[in-house]
């Protein structure tokens, strides 16, 4: 697959795939960098760290290295939809770092997010996305158990359309019939914060995505709820938006005392 077709396909805009042909005109050292994100993925970062355009050498690399992985796509007969549904989380991520930044490119914190698609280990199947892993931590349930090292599906909610239990189910179903319901599917979201129910209404979409699992772990060391309700991380609670009911409710919550984290949830069977 050309490049072009690629940033076009996914909707980037057209700054970025401009910018983003210049660095491939002149880019001399494609081939290497790709062998080192496959066999020394460290010293890959590390270039590109040291780079002065870091976020828009990442957004390209990914954008050439996600052509590549056509071909393995159809190699294996997966459809076409399933590649560009999975790889639009590029263009996804681009236009939060533009959002942010007024720049072309892609955050630092997504960086090591994307091996999982080039490498067919992460699909997207409808509104869900899904991942074939070992479970790097036990997680209990009150009728089921993930032990460390098994082999599992992780569950991840991308950016996109309302939540509704029916496209949930709908890429449930779809996952079922991709990866089989033999192993066990979690996920490990802020959507699971089970003190959530304290600032939604009962009815909301993040609740009704809670009720397909079984959650009986939270995770207090991850601030990813701070940063998908307001935008950012901050480092005075005061100073966060309340432009929506949830940030009002999340930032009263934050101003009393409390803590937002993850929760860890086992799918129902």
């Amino acid at each position: 697959m050309d490049l072009m077709e690629l940033c076009h396909g996914i909707g980037l805009s057209e700054e970025a795939v401009n910018k983003i042909d210049v660095i491939r005109q002149k880019n001399k050292m494609y081939e290497d960098m790709k062998h080192l994100f496959k066999n020394n993925r460290d010293e890959f970062y590390k270039i590109l760290m040291s780079k002065n355009d870091t976020e828009l050498s990442f957004l390209y690399y990914y954008c050439q290295f996600a052509c590549d992985t056509y071909e393995a796509y159809k190699k294996r007969g997966i459809e076409d939809k399933i590649f560009w549904d999975t790889f639009l989380d590029i263009r996804i991520w681009s236009d939060d770092y533009f959002r942010k930044t007024g720049k072309c490119g892609l955050d630092y914190y997504v960086h090591d997010w994307f091996w999982r698609a080039l490498e067919l280990k992460l699909f997207r199947l409808g509104r869900l996305e899904f991942e074939e892993m070992k479970a790097d931590e036990e997680i209990q349930g009150t009728n089921s158990c993930i032990k460390k090292g098994e082999s599992v599906i992780s569950i991840h909610i991308p950016e996109g359309d309302p939540l509704t239990p029916e496209v949930c189910q709908e890429a449930l179903e779809k996952a079922y019939h991709w990866f089989g319901k033999e192993r066990q599917y979690f996920c490990h979201s802020w959507l699971l914060f089970p003190e959530l129910r304290k600032l939604l209404p009962q009815k909301s979409n993040i609740l009704l995505f809670q009720d397909f699992f079984d959650i009986k772990k939270v995770d207090y060391r991850e601030r990813e709820a701070e940063l998908r309700i307001f935008g950012e991380i901050g480092l005075r609670v005061i100073d966060y938006a309340e432009e929506t009911s949830l940030q009002k409710h999340a930032k009263q919550f934050l101003l009393s005392g409390g803590s937002l984290g993850n929760g860890w949830g086992i799918l129902k069977k």
